[in-house]
């Protein structure tokens, strides 16, 4: 079991920051922060000019994020922060750029930020065979960023990103993960909690996967040496889950629950578990951290409990393509539609869309297939240059309802839904789970 150790710190933290802000437009917006170390989001109030302020005091040096909502959309930006700060925040819903802008930020803050992006620069470069030297390159250029200085705790946030980065290589073949980050080296020095390192979301993150498959292999375990499957999985995993997470912090306890629900946020893919017991945990979640940042997230796994999309009636869509022309995802009706849904800055983009293409060119004859590929989490704006520069035999389109990703209860990406000529989901899962095999025999109607 992993206990947490009260270390001395070798750095003098606790301090006080100051967001002094704007939102454009005044009326409608609603302004939310929280930072990483805590399991609460505080709401600001603008006043009728759109002007707010937040105060707020962070033990250690960690993320702090703001999230502006707008006629059914968040938009959401993440900075660091190391010491005493004054800052200057600005929301502006109509920008054509950055919807938003802070001033004040120190050096280091922006070479943390920069390190970040260098991170998701880097995603779409990781393959199976480079993944290790490519994520090692990472590290070695981020540790030069100017201003992002030499200690623990920078060592120790590069380390977590190149894990986290690690952690989501799949190898397409084995239909598996790559890698797992708690047996390597680079992980080790970070497996005792120290109180210190819990500001940092990621670092919170990896202790909460390292302690949820600690608690999955202890009930594995248990329930070989019994020979037999007494309760199920999910419930033993639950049960070592709360052993592990005793005397932990609040907010690294609150991410191991937040993370088993999320493992088990869709019911096409549950397995171990019933419906009853995801929505028993979720309300009990919700209870017991009424705040929390995920909240909303752990509230769509309630509904997607309660009305689950596969083999239900797909919902409308309005779809664009990159010369701005709209049409209706029920235009599509008497053919079996194979839509995908992909982040391009997701590992192994490239082998998903690959195959993707291969089976475009084996269906591209066939009328009663339409394949459908959309851009998942974008800014519309971003993507639709992107899609006009893009020359490849793919059609990019984009989703014009703000709550696409709610309608098609998108758990996680990539994400594939074949539908029916009659307009039902009849298979919900990973893209590189369809195959021409499958698709023939959704043709035949063995599967409808």
């Amino acid at each position: 079991m992993l206990l947490l150790l009260c270390t001395s710190f070798s750095f003098s933290f606790g301090f006080s920051f100051t967001i002094t802000g704007k939102a454009l437009p005044a009326k409608g917006t609603e302004i939310r922060w929280y930072s990483f170390d805590k399991t609460a989001e505080v709401t600001i109030a603008p006043d009728s000019s759109g002007r707010f302020t937040i105060k707020g005091q962070l033990n250690t040096p960690g993320e702090v994020q703001l999230k502006a909502f707008y006629k059914n959309m968040v938009y959401p930006v993440t900075f660091f922060l190391f010491a005493e700060s004054s800052l200057q925040a600005e929301f502006n819903a109509n920008s054509k750029s950055d919807f938003w802008l802070i001033n004040g930020l120190c050096a280091r803050c922006k070479a943390f930020e920069k390190a970040v992006s260098m991170a998701n620069e880097t995603l779409p470069l990781l393959t199976v065979e480079k993944a290790e030297k490519t994520v090692e390159l990472y590290r070695q250029r981020a540790r030069k960023i100017p201003g992002i200085a030499q200690d623990e705790y920078t060592n120790m946030h590069i380390d977590m990103q190149a894990l986290s980065m690690l952690a989501g290589v799949v190898n397409t073949q084995k239909n598996q993960l790559a890698f797992s980050p708690f047996t390597r080296a680079l992980f080790a020095p970070y497996l005792e909690a120290k109180s210190r390192y819990c500001s940092f979301s990621l670092y919170r993150s990896l202790q909460a996967q390292y302690l949820m498959q600690l608690a999955y292999d202890s009930a594995v375990a248990k329930q070989i040496r019994s020979s037999s499957i007494q309760i199920s999985l999910f419930t033993a995993t639950l049960r070592q889950l709360k052993k592990n997470t005793t005397g932990l912090p609040e907010a690294l306890t609150a991410e191991c629950l937040y993370n088993l629900l999320l493992d088990h946020k869709d019911p096409a893919f549950r397995d171990s578990v019933t419906i009853a017991q995801v929505k028993e945990l979720c309300a009990d979640f919700l209870q017991r951290y009424p705040a929390y940042p995920g909240r909303s997230r752990i509230e769509l796994i309630q509904r997607f409990y309660t009305q689950p999309l596969l083999r239900n009636t797909a919902p409308e869509l309005t779809l664009m393509d990159k010369k701005e022309m709209e049409f209706k995802l029920s235009g599509f009706r008497q053919r079996y539609v194979v839509l995908n849904l992909i982040n391009p800055y997701e590992p192994n983009f490239t082998h998903v869309t690959a195959h993707l293409r291969q089976l475009q060119e084996t269906f591209s004859t066939n009328k009663r297939v339409q394949l459908l590929y959309v851009h998942a989490y974008s800014d519309q704006r971003q993507w639709l240059k992107l899609m006009r520069a893009d020359t490849s035999s793919i059609r990019w389109l984009l989703p014009m309802e703000s709550d696409y990703l709610i309608r098609l209860q998108v758990t996680a990406t990539p994400v594939t839904y074949i539908i029916s000529p009659k307009g039902t989901v009849i298979y919900k899962g990973h893209p590189m789970g369809i195959t021409d095999e499958l698709l023939k025999k959704f043709l035949t109607g063995r599967y409808d």
